[in-house]
């Protein structure tokens, strides 16, 4: 029946691998997946698959509108298209896969209007050409690229442009501004299209920006109700956990900003008529901040240390942090970027690492931190292979800590700047080691370096001692 054979219809062989494609997904089989792909090339080449398994049909449907002997030098070039796009993101290449996704999209434009080289003005392309799938690859790619600013962009075009195709894909514009921190987002479509939870989060998020707590329930309480939805609607249909978790990941969303709701409503220094300053330093140096709030980050730190198997599911959870922390404490921003990088990079997620680190661009970091997120992109490089950049960076983190004047490392503790630096001197030695970039002498004076830090206010402070791996 998947093949057409069976009486009474059954599925047809797009189904199939779409369903194939959601299963080896969910198992993580690479080799299964290599397979589905390859089948888009087996199945819509000119020669059509194998003698024993070619189905007969008769020459009107061979010469229909998307049918195999319909152009087949195109039908064979989108299918290749199609199975690299599946390899890109099956393997994480999310540059090629919007690469990709955009000579896709470039191609179906083209022949939509009726510029097609066979003369052929279709009314409806095959399903490989659909606008909303091919609009919904090219989104998730920017999404998983951790591209906030450039989704906001293509979205606001795709809005003017294509309200049909935005209508079906509004939720992952309102899910770009609300972690982009972006909060006047107007959609050109109804309302009704743009009931889903990201929508109502994206409302809870801004009026609890603007301390408006009332509105901040009641968008909440949407969004709650979506997720829950969605969830049953799972739940009836399948056990697996896998394709469960990213709403119950959504309801983890909603208790966050619900608790630091609270922590903000409970504040003593909470004025209705400003913006979100209820833990701003600068406004009330003269307080501190209640012990909730970091109760509360610490509870985020252990959820996040829970999940870091699974970073798909601790991504969104490392999102809401940031922008809660940028709305209430910016001043604790610096080192949240420093713990979300290293665990973007030890999930082996560096489109998101490199999206925390152009966020700690925008300032508001202090210098310490400052180092630690470029000790962090050295990391970074080293992991992708590219060990003389690596070492470039931490060379230059190392000149740019000596030559910094002793007024710069006021108000950072010694401890910290001491273990920093032997981190930072270790590490570097060990590259040094590892590439034979440098002479052994060379490789020896960078670990001797490690005994003579610089102090930062407390000029007593000792030296901490060094673990046996640092060492060695």
């Amino acid at each position: 029946k998947a093949k057409g054979g069976g009486k009474g219809g059954g599925w047809n062989k797009q189904q199939v691998r779409s369903l194939l494609r959601k299963i080896f997904r969910k198992i993580d089989d690479p080799d299964a997946m290599y397979g589905v792909a390859d089948g888009y090339l087996l199945e819509s080449s000119p020669e059509g698959p194998p003698k024993k398994a070619r189905i007969k049909k008769d020459e009107k449907t061979l010469r229909s509108p998307g049918g195999i002997l319909d152009n087949p030098k195109k039908t064979q070039e989108t299918s290749r298209s199609w199975k690299q796009v599946l390899l890109y993101e099956h393997e994480g290449a999310w540059s090629k896969a919007v690469h990709a996704y955009d000579s896709m999209c470039e191609r179906a434009d083209f022949k939509r209007d009726g510029n097609d080289s066979g003369g052929l003005k279709r009314k409806r392309e095959n399903n490989d050409e659909d606008p909303v799938k091919l609009r919904r690859g090219l989104t998730d790619s920017l999404h998983h690229m951790g591209c906030s600013h450039v989704l906001l962009a293509y979205m606001n075009h795709l809005a003017a442009s294509q309200p049909t195709v935005y209508s079906q894909l509004s939720e992952r514009h309102y899910e770009a501004a609300w972690r982009a921190s972006r909060w006047s987002v107007v959609s050109p479509v109804s309302s009704s299209s743009t009931s889903s939870f990201h929508s109502y989060f994206h409302q809870a998020l801004g009026s609890l920006r603007d301390c408006n707590f009332r509105a901040f329930e009641q968008a909440a309480e949407a969004a709650n109700a979506m997720a829950i939805q969605s969830l049953a609607q799972v739940a009836r249909r399948t056990e697996s956990f896998a394709m469960a978790a990213p709403y119950l990941t959504q309801l983890h969303l909603i208790s966050d900003a619900s608790q630091a709701a609270n922590i903000l409503r409970s504040s003593s220094t909470h004025s209705p008529d400003k913006k979100m300053k209820a833990f701003d330093m600068d406004v009330h140096p003269n307080v501190s901040p209640p012990p909730s709030w970091t109760m509360f980050q610490s509870l985020l730190t252990e959820r996040i240390a829970r999940l870091s198997g699974r970073f798909q599911l601790m991504e969104p959870v490392l999102a809401l942090r940031t922008v809660l922390t940028e709305l209430s404490r910016p001043d604790h921003l610096g080192p949240h970027l420093v713990s979300s990088a290293r665990f973007s990079r030890q999930a082996g997620a560096n489109f998101a690492c490199r999206s925390i680190l152009r966020r700690s661009e925008r300032g508001g970091v202090e210098f310490l931190d400052v180092m630690r997120l470029g000790l962090e992109e050295a990391h970074l490089l080293w992991d992708e292979g590219e060990g003389n950049r690596a070492i470039s960076m931490a060379m230059g983190l190392i000149k740019q800590l000596r030559s910094k004047p002793s007024t710069a490392f006021k108000g950072i503790s010694t401890p910290s700047l001491i273990e920093f630096q032997v981190e930072l001197h270790c590490l570097l030695g060990d590259w040094l080691s590892r590439t034979l970039s440098e002479s052994p002498n060379v490789t020896s004076k960078v670990l001797e370096a490690a005994k003579n830090p610089i102090h930062g206010e407390d000029k007593s402070a000792p030296v901490p001692v060094l673990t046996p791996k640092q060492l060695h």
